[in-house]
């Protein structure tokens, strides 16, 4: 097992792939990893809806002028049912990042500015409201406990740090750099009178 700088990129999803050239996961910061060989196998840095809350904040953020966002244009541009998203989406307006509208003209609006919300904010938010996964029994010993708990954290923590050096405000300005949302990917919306 060797230690190597790996650089990190923002890609879907958001996995590390152990033997691979790189590492893509986050706007260009560096880090250190293990060049491990798993195989086909990939370790996921981020859970789905992670990716998909800081996608949809990213994209609201970006959308929400003059008004607010509806959750059925948010998730037709993600290609996902709005069933799915709106849970999502009410968690993170009662994190306070979000904020609601009401009405025929309603949806979602970044409750903070830009610059101040973090994607480290974002997939807490996202995580804390996670539905539990009643099927998995943690291991009990003292090896987790002492030694593999404590390691893990470190890891999540160190990763979080990472994330909270990027705020939606340098997200935003990465995907208009990248014409992200460009008139062809914009083309699929529908509108509703």
């Amino acid at each position: 097992m060797t230690a190597r700088a790996a650089t990190v990129v923002l890609a879907q999803p958001a996995v590390l792939e152990a033997g691979s050239a790189e590492y893509s996961l986050f706007l260009g910061q560096t880090f250190l990893a293990a060049d491990i060989s798993w195989g086909e196998r990939k370790m996921i840095l981020l859970s789905r809806r992670s990716m998909l809350g800081i996608a949809a904040i990213v994209d609201i953020a970006m959308h929400a002028r003059p008004g607010p966002v509806a959750a059925k244009l948010l998730a037709s541009r993600h290609n996902l049912p709005p069933r799915h998203l709106e849970t999502l989406l009410q968690a993170l307006v009662r994190s306070g990042i979000l904020k609601g509208v009401r009405g025929p003209r309603g949806g979602y609006e970044l409750a903070k500015e830009r610059r101040k919300v973090t994607a480290g904010d974002i997939v807490r938010a996202a995580m804390a409201s996670a539905p539990d996964d009643g099927d998995y029994n943690e291991p009990e010993s003292q090896l987790v406990d002492i030694v593999v708990s404590p390691a893990v954290k470190a890891a999540g923590d160190a990763f979080l740090g990472i994330l909270d050096t990027y705020t939606v405000e340098d997200l935003c300005n990465k995907a208009d750099k990248n014409n992200v949302f460009s008139s062809e990917s914009m083309a699929a919306v529908d509108f509703a009178i």
